[in-house]
Parts: structure tokens; C-alpha cells; sequence
């Protein structure tokens, strides 16, 4: 948004031109100002200077020579303007002035001999020195009586223009008029509202004009105003000034109003020559399928059913909120103008702009909004300066029509001090709330202990709530004068879960173990399911999904073991043979018991899960390296309970597990509840997932673990007395495992038996087929005394004769 500095003084007379100070005030309100240009500095060289003769060039018939005053001496120029002669008053460029020129460049004059004559400076025109265009080649002619040399720009003719970047949440700071009122409210100065006198004939408006509005949501008012007997002419000096300061082009004195009031109150507007229409009918309506409209730059435009139209009767003679149309343009031979001032719906114009490719000036603040309630006082100020520059008679009264979308009121806010205080952090008085709130124009409607109701300005969209106002409030105090104060936080560590806890114990002491943790995809392939476990497992029946990736994808996991047995796979095919993985995820399962609208049906668990395959360890040279054991993972199972303080207990299961090797399996039990299960797979098993190599697997529940895990040991002390040592030696079926054994021994509870240790196993000659000879060390020790032969031989024997009467242990 450019602004004229000139044209801020209209609204605060007592702005004066301290530039460093504006540029901070501005910045500190939330306007970046991107640049300030003082206009003047640019053609500070340029003088007023008085053309004392004029003649023809001997030489040339398009050139004049002249000789002009500079206020000390004559000099002599030659001039290609067609509007010079004897007497006038006009800006001069003397010798060794630099000139900017429109491309970027610099122009300095120098002395030149143009067809044979001298020339010492340059008659200059309104282009040719920052002023607007010129018409043809007409040089600029000044005001008789100014004094020859005066600078210029010490005369009022530059201005400084300021550049801010507006948000677009602030559709008020488009305009002249909203930046007047940030600036005066952030520097305390006083703002003046422009007004003047509208002066009516006894015509009625209403022989005239009627308005129609047919699509009541996208254009919520519109009035318009009718001037009879204008001259089109070129605009006053003022009023060009103002223009060109602002990058505005002028072209006639009826646009350049249009155009003045766009960029003083951010409402545009639109003139129509009214003898161009043919119906006295103005319909605010959606375009027609196949329609047409040429607009003010020449361009035809095919509509579509969303364009709204302002039509003169059925005839499109508008696009609504973006550009006119060429067949009622005001020109040269307008004598008669309808002045339209309107408020369209913000989507609406932004659709069809970006439709049709076309941005201009009146789009983009219709596009953001313009002040629903200030059409009316923006209608009669426009068509009164209209007069006054155009001359003409206004006809009395409005045509308008207001729908019931239009906004009639101001909205209403209330307001605590105390919430002020709150967000702020310092202490705002009531009377200083009121006084700052009341210098953007929102005013106390309301009062009551702890709340101000404030009325907010149509300009002021974005103002919708209480923290709005508090905002408010901050930007115009300054962000600087509000008080910095470090929190005091009370830093300490955020605890851990449980079960997070007794996962990342899991994860490090299997990771010291030697293996690695994966992490797989969270879906699973049904078939992979279906092809590990057997018939009456809950494992067997996923969860499926609705919307599969692909059918290897079409299931949640009940289990980590069929993805780890891919990695597997995988490693193997890529010629790894020493693998050791683990994954620690969640499965998911049926429970169609708690399926209801708001439960999905899924239950969901935790757990963990490992695999070893192929190399235990790398062979040394010229050795054949050691493949998996079933009690190689067995071990480290044991030992990552034992880091967990949990005494599990590792025995042969009930009812066989379909997917382990038949003797290479033990389910893991904690406190007498079966959590998890270790084993070798099963050959049928590992073939399905192409597995070649010995492959043992473990996995167990994480929230069985969790309630029990990681409890505080207590200190057992150790024993200062020697212990005894008693061997024997059994004959037992080949499927007697160590589980067995400690189990029959723990139920008899010998006295001061405190461990029992398998020495070695052997099959073959001196043992029947089907058996095996199983030699026991059964250790004894006391922590009170040194223990006798005696004692230790009465308790063995105890516990031998008990494991006797067992039929399926032989003593050897």
C-alpha cells in the first residue's frame, strides 16, 4: 500500500515530517514499512523559470527556440513542446541536471547544439520530471506569479510516499484514512474525518434509477447516485497530485474521484455514463451460460453462472467488484454519471478474479472486505466532491436496496481488565482501556464491575473476540512497554511408564545379548498367519483391514513371529548367516464381546518377540562354524528374566505347540500363569517362509511381565559355610527334561538342598533304546552351621527313596 504524506495531514493536521519517527510508529503498530521516498530529492535541480520569447527554430518546424529567465540570467533553449510560447511560467532543467528516467537510468543534461542552435537546460514536462503523463508533447505550464528559480519541490508539487505491507486481516490499512487513524492513535494526534457539504436538486433520483438485487447473498447493498450536467474534463492539480504521489495514472476528473475515494476510504467505487444505458433498470444478477462482457481494458470476457453482474436491464454492463464494462465507459462526451457504491461478498469477487485472470485495484479490497456500514457516508461524500470538481447537478435522494444478509450493526464485545491484566502481565487502568480502544474508534457502549462493552468498527472484521480487543490493547501500549519477565519453571523428569521402563530394560539386555532390534511393517499376510498357527489358536483369526495395501498387507499382526521369520528369510537370501533379531510391538485381536458404535472391537497387547538362525558364532579358520541350539536362546531367555528380578519357569507344555519343533519347545511361566513360549520351529513351519538353516524363536507378553518386573531385590547374604556335593546317576525316557526334575525335587523340599545341577547326559551302549542316563549333582549348604555327612546323607536319602517310587526314574 503506497501513502502520500500530504494526504495523511488531510486526517492528522498535526502530523509533522519526522519520517524516522512514522517509519517506527507504523512498524511498532504491525505495518511493515518497506521504503520512504522523498520525491522532491529525485528533481531537486528543477526550477521555475519564465519563458521571455518564443520563436520558430530557423531549422526545424517541430522545434521552438526560446529564452527563458532562470531568475538571474537568460538563457537560451530549444524546446520540442507544442504548448510553448512568450510569457508563460514552467519548469526548467538547467545544465548538469540528472534526470531519472522511467527504465531506470539516468539522463544529465549537458550544453548541446540542436539543428545548428545552442541549448542550455530543458523545458520540462509533467513526465519528464515525476509529475504524471503529459498529452502528446506538452511541456508543463506553471501558475503566473511564481518567482523564476524557486526550487520545485519547495513549492508543494512532490510529495514523500511511504510503503507498508498490509496483512490480510487488516482490509481497513488499504485506504489513506485506516493508516491515518493507526498513526494518529499510536502518536496521540488528533483525526479528522473528511466531510463537505452535498448540495441536491429537486429531481428525485427515483424518475431515474431503481435497483434490483437478485442474488441477495453475493451483493448485501447497493446504492447508487445520479450527476446530470458534469464537463469531463482534466482533474485539478490537487487532485492529480495526489494521484501520481501514489502511482495512480490520472485520466479524467470523474475516474480520478473514483480513484481518489478508493485509495482516501478503501470503498471502491464505479462511474456509469447513464446516457449509455438503455433501461433505467440496474439488476444485480449471476451470469448467464454463454454470456459476454468486454471490459474497460478491451478484453472480452465469457462468463460462467458464478460471475455476478451488474446489468443495465438484461445487458452485463459490469463484472461486480473487479472491472467495468466499455459500453457505458465515462468519456469525453459523458454529461450524465451514476455513481455506484456497493458491498459484494468477498468469496464471490476473489472467484471470479482469480477465474478470469483479472486483479485490479477495487478486487483486491472487495476481496478482504470493505466497511458494510459506511456505504451510505461514503456514497454522499463521493458524489459531493464529484460535484465540486465536475460540476453538475445531483438528483435528490438514493436508489439503494439492502438485503437481509447486508450488516446493519456494529458488533458488541465485552471486556475484562482482569483478563487484561492476565495476558498482558501488567496493570492497564479502566480509563486508559477505554482511551485506546476509543482512538480506533471502538467505544464504551456498556460498564459493569470487571467488564467494558465496546462497540467495533464495520472496518474491523478482524476484531470478533475478547482476546481481539486484548491484542488491541498490546499493539497500541507498544510490545516494547510491556514487561518482560522469565517464567519460573519447575524443571524435573518426566517418569517414565512402567511398561516403558521394563521395555527399555528388555531392549538393552537383549541387545547385549548379541541380538538386534527390528522393526516391521504393523500388518501382516493372512496366509502367513494361517500357515503357523493351528485351527482353535486366537492367533489364527487377525483383524482385517478394509482397505488393504495388498493382500500380503491385509491383516493386522496377532503375532511378531511371522514378520521376524521373513527378516529371516530375507538375511539368508542376501547371504547372512548369523542372525539374531528381536521386536518389541503391539498385536491386535477379536473381542467381539465389547463391539459397539463406539468400540471398535480390538483388543490390543504388547509384546515381545526374538529369533536365532543359521551361525551361532563365525567359524575361526579352517573350522565349520556352530549353527543355533535350541538352548542357546534358551539361555538368553533365562538371563533377561533374571535382569528383570522375575523367577520363571521354563517346562514342557501341556498341549503341544503346533509351530515348534516337538523337542525343542518349553512354555515360559511367571507365577504359575503361562506368559510366552520358547522352541525351535517346526521344519513344516520353516519351509513355509523358506527357511533352510536350525531357527529358534521365543515370544511372551509384555503386560504379564510388567506387573511383576523390575521389583527391589533383597539382600540374601551369603552362606560362610563350605558345601556338599551328592551325585546321582538315573535312567529316564528320552523326552525327562530338567524341568521335570526340578520340579519332583522342589515338592519334596529336602532340608539345606539349595541346588541341583545336570552334570551330563548320555544315550548309547549300557542304555536302552528310548532312554537316556542322566547324572544329577544335588548341592547342600546351611547358613547357620557347617553341615555334617550325617545330615546331608539322612536328606539324600530321603530324596532318593521319594524320586524312587517314581516309575518313570530308574537308578542306575
Amino acid at each position: 500500500m503506497k501513502l502520500s504524506f500530504s494526504w495523511l495531514k488531510r486526517y492528522i493536521p498535526a502530523l509533522t515530517a519526522d519520517f524516522s519517527k512514522i517509519d517506527d510508529t507504523l512498524t511498532s503498530l504491525g505495518f511493515e514499512v518497506e521504503g520512504i521516498e522523498n520525491q522532491g530529492e529525485l528533481f531537486a535541480k528543477i526550477i521555475v523559470a519564465k519563458v521571455v520569447e518564443s520563436g520558430p527554430h530557423p531549422d526545424a518546424d517541430s522545434l521552438t527556440l526560446n529564452k527563458v529567465f532562470d531568475g538571474e540570467k537568460e538563457i537560451q533553449v530549444v524546446c520540442g513542446g507544442s504548448n510553448v510560447k512568450t510569457g508563460i511560467t514552467v519548469a526548467f532543467a538547467p545544465v548538469k541536471t540528472i534526470l531519472p528516467l522511467t527504465d531506470g537510468t539516468t539522463l544529465k543534461l549537458k550544453k548541446a547544439k540542436i539543428r545548428g542552435q545552442e541549448s542550455l537546460g530543458m523545458i520540462c514536462s509533467t513526465s519528464e520530471i515525476g509529475l504524471g503523463e503529459c498529452i502528446g508533447k506538452e511541456i508543463m505550464i506553471l501558475p503566473d506569479g511564481l518567482k523564476p528559480g524557486a526550487p520545485l519541490h519547495s513549492l508543494g508539487y512532490y510529495d514523500t510516499c511511504i510503503e507498508i505491507d498490509v496483512t490480510p486481516n487488516r482490509p481497513d490499512a488499504l485506504s489513506h484514512m485506516g493508516v491515518a487513524r493507526e498513526l494518529a492513535a499510536g502518536l496521540s494526534l488528533e483525526f479528522i474525518t473528511p466531510s463537505l457539504d452535498l448540495k441536491q436538486s429537486n429531481k428525485s433520483i427515483a424518475d431515474a434509477i431503481t435497483i434490483d438485487i437478485q442474488d441477495q447473498e453475493a451483493c448485501t447493498k447497493y446504492t447508487a447516485r445520479v450527476i446530470k450536467g458534469l464537463q469531463v474534463t482534466d482533474s485539478p492539480a490537487w487532485l492529480q497530485n495526489y494521484l501520481n504521489t501514489v502511482g495512480i495514472r490520472p485520466i479524467n476528473n470523474v475516474v480520478d474521484v473514483t480513484n481518489f475515494i478508493l485509495m482516501e476510504w478503501g470503498q471502491p467505487l464505479h462511474a456509469f455514463d447513464l446516457n449509455k444505458f438503455n433501461s433505467q433498470k440496474i439488476v444485480i444478477r449471476r451470469a448467464q451460460a454463454g454470456e459476454t462482457l468486454v471490459t474497460l481494458d478491451d478484453q472480452e470476457r465469457k462468463l460462467i453462472s458464478s460471475d455476478l453482474l451488474i446489468c443495465d436491464g438484461d445487458t452485463p454492463a459490469c463484472l461486480a467488484g473487479v472491472m467495468g464494462g466499455k459500453t457505458t465507459e465515462v468519456d469525453h462526451t459523458t454529461v450524465d454519471v451514476l455513481l455506484e457504491t456497493a458491498y459484494f461478498k468477498p468469496s464471490v469477487v476473489r472467484k471470479q478474479s482469480r477465474r478470469l485472470g483479472l486483479m485490479s485495484d477495487s478486487s483486491y479490497r472487495f476481496e478482504r472486505g470493505v466497511d458494510p456500514l459506511a456505504i451510505a457516508d461514503v456514497s454522499n461524500y463521493a458524489i459531493a466532491l464529484l460535484k465540486e470538481v465536475c460540476g453538475g447537478e445531483v438528483l435528490n435522494g438514493t436508489a439503494e436496496e439492502t438485503t437481509g444478509f447486508h450488516k446493519q450493526t456494529k458488533s458488541t464485545i465485552p471486556l475484562r481488565p482482569s483478563r487484561v491484566k492476565s495476558l498482558l502481565g501488567m496493570d492497564v487502568p479502566a480509563d486508559k482501556i477505554k482511551r485506546l480502544l476509543h482512538s480506533i474508534e471502538c467505544h464504551l457502549t456498556a460498564a459493569a464491575e470487571d467488564q467494558l462493552v465496546f462497540t467495533v468498527p464495520g472496518f474491523r472484521p478482524d476484531l470478533e473476540r475478547e482476546v481481539d480487543l486484548i491484542e488491541e490493547i498490546a499493539r497500541l501500549i507498544g510490545y516494547d512497554e510491556i514487561p518482560v519477565q522469565t517464567p519460573k519453571l519447575a524443571l524435573q523428569a518426566n517418569p517414565l511408564s512402567k511398561k516403558e521402563q521394563v521395555a527399555r530394560v528388555i531392549r538393552t539386555t537383549l541387545a547385549s545379548l548379541g541380538l538386534n532390534e527390528g522393526l516391521s511393517l504393523r500388518f501382516n499376510s493372512k496366509k502367513d498367519i494361517e500357515s503357523l498357527f493351528s485351527e482353535g489358536d486366537p492367533r489364527r483369526e487377525p483383524v482385517a483391514l478394509q482397505n488393504p495395501i495388498s493382500e500380503e498387507w491385509g491383516v493386522l499382526p496377532t503375532s511378531l513371529l511371522p514378520r521376524l521369520l521373513h527378516s529371516v528369510s530375507l538375511n539368508l537370501r542376501n547371504q547372512e548367516k548369523q542372525i539374531r533379531l528381536f521386536e518389541i510391538s503391539r498385536a491386535y485381536f477379536n473381542d467381539l464381546a465389547k463391539r459397539s458404535d463406539r468400540h471398535p472391537g480390538i483388543k490390543e497387547q504388547d509384546i515381545v518377540s526374538g529369533v536365532i538362525a543359521g551361525d551361532w558364532e563365525y567359524a575361526g579358520l579352517g573350522d565349520q562354524p556352530a549353527q543355533v541350539e535350541f538352548l542357546d536362546l534358551k539361555t538368553i531367555v533365562e538371563s533377561l528374566f533374571k535382569k528383570l528380578n522375575l523367577a520363571v519357569v521354563l517346562q514342557r507344555p501341556a498341549e503341544p505347540i503346533a509351530f515348534l519343533h516337538p523337542l525343542q519347545q518349553v512354555e515360559i511361566s511367571l507365577n504359575g500363569v503361562v506368559i510366552g513360549c520358547v522352541g525351535g520351529v517346526h521344519p513344516k513351519s520353516a519351509k513355509e517362509f523358506g527357511i533352510k538353516v536350525p531357527t529358534i524363536v521365543f515370544e511372551f507378553e509384555l503386560a504379564k511381565v510388567e506387573k511383576f518386573a523390575l521389583h527391589q531385590p533383597k539382600f540374601k547374604p551369603f552362606s560362610k559355610f563350605g558345601e556338599m556335593v551328592r551325585e546321582v546317576n538315573i535312567i529316564v525316557d528320552e523326552s525327562f527334561d530338567q524341568a521335570e526334575m526340578l520340579k519332583k525335587a522342589q515338592n519334596f523340599k529336602a532340608k539345606n538342598l539349595v541346588d541341583i545341577r545336570l552334570r551330563s547326559s548320555y544315550k548309547g551302549k549300557g542304555v536302552p533304546e528310548g532312554k537316556k542316563s542322566l547324572l544329577y549333582q544335588f548341592v547342600y549348604q546351611s547358613a547357620k552351621q557347617t553341615l555334617t555327612d550325617e545330615l546331608v546323607n539322612k536328606a539324600q536319602d530321603k530324596l532318593t527313596a521319594k524320586l524312587g517310587e517314581d516309575p518313570s526314574i530308574e537308578y542306575r
